[in-house]
């Protein structure tokens, strides 16, 4: 399906979308990508292909920070999430622009894990062992700027909705 939703892709945005066959590494850390856009203007991004059963309003946690590490590693602000709904057919699509904030605590986290049981031989954490609650801090993090983000569109879509309601009135 990926090959197919790819093309739906590129038709529906009138972009030419390539293949990417290289593994992009920084230091440690490796990614690779789905596919490369680039538009009619010579803007490149990233191109990341899902399948869903029932597709989501909100781009799911795990796929945001997958996007967001692959745009760290290749250096570029955008990365698109094209999905195939199985349920119904149908195609939707996302975009997640680079975020720096978000992308220093997944290097610090990211650092801290590689240096802490790659490096230093620590057990990695184990689901029936006790959780120490420092390292909890970065979920926390990541979660309260999801959070904030949510809330910031829902208040900018209700203002958006009074703003029309006042000006219908006018």
């Amino acid at each position: 399906l990926e090959q197919y939703v790819a093309k739906c892709y590129a038709l529906v945005n009138n972009v030419r979308v390539r293949k990417n066959g290289y593994r992009y590494k920084k230091g440690f850390m490796t990614g690779l990508p789905d596919y490369f856009v680039t538009d009619s203007t010579g803007y490149r991004y990233l191109l990341e292909i899902k399948t869903s059963a029932f597709g989501w309003e909100e781009v799911p946690k795990e796929y945001e920070l997958q996007c967001r590490w692959y745009m760290m590693l290749c250096t570029v602000n955008r990365c698109d999430l094209a999905c195939y709904v199985v349920s119904n057919r149908t195609y939707q699509q996302h975009t997640i622009m680079r975020d720096l904030v978000i992308e220093e605590m997944m290097i610090r986290d990211a650092t801290e894990f590689h240096d802490r049981y790659l490096i230093g031989g620590e057990e990695p954490f184990n689901p029936n062992t006790r959780i120490e609650t420092n390292d909890i801090v970065l979920c926390d993090e990541i979660d309260k700027l999801f959070i904030s983000r949510q809330t910031y569109k829902r208040l900018e879509e209700e203002a958006n909705e009074h703003k029309t309601k006042i000006e219908d009135k006018i």
